[in-house]
């Protein structure tokens, strides 16, 4: 078994969760990797990606478990000589069980370029963090404060760590539409989700560290 993490950037950040999947069981064929299939009547290559995130936003810790004895050095010669352009493969290792990922995620680290951050005030960031929702035909208000578990300034602009994974998930998208209440003339220049964070035996730690545990 093998796990490992790609990139999702350039027109590729627009591939969705579904497609992305599919792209990656191609690539696997493509490139003549050997893995295994489910049982039954409509067997599917084992392979098991990293919680979705909304489209348009790109990646670089995006992490895919496959059921295969290759070797990761070789493993990643040949899935990166047939994927799609933005979905390489950064990094590969061999484990001896499935980390579950999608599971184990826990929170998500983006780092936000915009002029209008470079001056946002410290007050300002610690505050109230709201959205509106519609809920049967009607507006309110809600408080995403809870999914920001930590915001720091960046060269750039900021970096936000926000909850992710089915325990608990702030999507970017969200905690930008919130952060133009802020910040009306946003616009930020890049947005990127640059670590992602498992719950580990210790409490949180990244996704790297918490796949070590499963190596072969």
């Amino acid at each position: 078994m093998l796990t490992f993490k790609f990139r999702k950037t350039g027109a590729a950040a627009f591939i969705s969760y579904v497609d992305a999947m599919r792209h990656i069981t191609r690539t696997i064929r493509r490139a003549g990797i050997e893995a295994a299939y489910s049982q039954g009547f409509n067997p599917h290559m084992n392979v098991y990606l990293s919680p979705p995130m909304p489209l348009g936003f790109e990646s670089l810790c995006e992490y895919c478990t496959i059921d295969t004895k290759e070797g990761a050095q070789k493993f990643m010669r040949l899935y990166n000589a047939h994927c799609l352009k933005g979905m390489e493969c950064l990094e590969a290792v061999e484990v001896r069980a499935n980390p579950n990922i999608a599971a184990a995620a826990a929170a998500a680290l983006y780092e936000i370029e915009s002029p209008a951050l470079r001056d946002i005030s410290d007050e300002l960031l610690r505050g109230r963090f709201t959205i509106t929702e519609e809920k049967d035909g009607n507006s309110a208000e809600k408080d995403i404060s809870g999914g920001i578990l930590s915001i720091e300034r960046t060269q750039g602009g900021i970096s936000a760590l926000l909850k992710y994974g089915n325990m608990g998930n702030l999507r970017i998208d969200r905690f930008l539409e919130a952060l133009a209440r802020l910040v009306p003339d946003l616009k930020p220049q890049k947005v990127i989700k640059t670590c992602l964070y498992c719950r580990g035996p210790g409490g949180m730690i990244p996704a790297k560290k918490y796949i070590s545990g499963f190596l072969r």
